[in-house]
């Protein structure tokens, strides 16, 4: 199952909305914990449906603790660059540190921009060699 955007979106937010009354507390210190939350109940409905088969989330967003819902969690949209894919190694690593194993980088990025021309070779070698990387890595 895949869960995209799972995370609150705030659209046009203010400072003053991250301190609004929620049942836990403020808006700042609850809206990480939307993932873990969301991943959780579609976890434990999918299991309540059937038994018969296992769970297992990708979603964009990550919390702590929700790798005990079977969930795994991929960088989200990021840019085609090759520092952006030095980036994603970092990030990798830092799940892997807070105990969420199973982590994925958008390998061959999301946002092009405007690629013309010799761009768009570049792009397409950027994306070819990042699947390679990724295919390697299992």
């Amino acid at each position: 199952m895949v869960l995209d955007s799972s995370e609150p979106d705030h659209m046009d937010s203010k400072e003053q909305d991250f301190d609004n009354k929620t049942w836990l507390g403020s808006y700042r210190k609850v809206c990480n914990a939307f993932p873990l939350m969301t991943v959780g109940g579609v976890s434990e409905h999918q299991r309540a449906t059937t038994s018969d088969k296992r769970v297992f989330i990708l979603t964009r967003s990550a919390f702590a603790g929700q790798q005990r819902y079977g969930a795994t969690s991929w960088s989200g949209d990021v840019q085609s660059s090759w520092n952006t894919l030095r980036k994603q190694i970092s990030g990798g690593l830092n799940l892997s540190l807070c105990a969420i194993p199973y982590w994925n980088s958008d390998i061959g990025g999301f946002f092009a921009g405007r690629w013309q021309g010799i761009r768009t070779l570049v792009s397409r070698n950027y994306t070819c060699v990042g699947f390679n990387l990724g295919r390697s890595a299992r």
